[in-house]
């Protein structure tokens, strides 16, 4: 699998299963970082590397090993209520943070389906608050292994 297509299934995946958590039913998942005028909160996919390993002696083909950042971006004062309950500034980071983990991890068979073979969260960092531009800011480390 290349690595564009990889990113459309990861990107529609969580699309897919992922509402707009101010249920504006708007695009907020994105291949890319977000440019300041876009609206709050926000999800980026970005690849920041790979590693290629031989399938094995006989074996033809090979492992690739892809490494993503999603970054959670939510703006000071988004607020959401879900199951009455308020969400905002970092408690709604940490809330959506722990959805898309959930979601990756809860679902490896769906993902598997599309040739994916593993994913885990290998990681995660919380940002300091952007003061500049009122954002609060949560990477997960999403590492991704298909066959080529």
């Amino acid at each position: 699998m290349n690595l564009q297509t990889l990113i459309e299934i990861l990107i529609q995946f969580m699309r897919n299963n992922l509402p707009d958590p101010l249920g504006e039913n708007r695009t907020w998942i994105y291949p890319s970082y977000p440019r300041i005028t876009t609206s709050f909160p926000e999800i980026s996919l970005m690849n920041t590397g790979s590693r290629v390993r031989e399938k094995g002696i006989g074996d033809s083909g090979q492992f690739i090993e892809y490494v993503f950042d999603i970054d959670i971006w939510v703006k000071q004062g988004n607020e959401t209520t879900i199951n009455n309950e308020t969400y905002k500034n970092r408690k709604l980071l940490e809330y959506l943070s722990d959805q898309v983990t959930n979601l990756f991890l809860g679902n490896r068979g769906s993902l598997y389906e599309q040739g994916i073979i593993d994913v885990t969260i290998s990681g995660h960092m919380t940002h300091p608050f952007d003061d500049e531009y009122k954002l609060y800011r949560k990477t997960l480390v999403l590492t991704v292994l298909v066959e080529r």
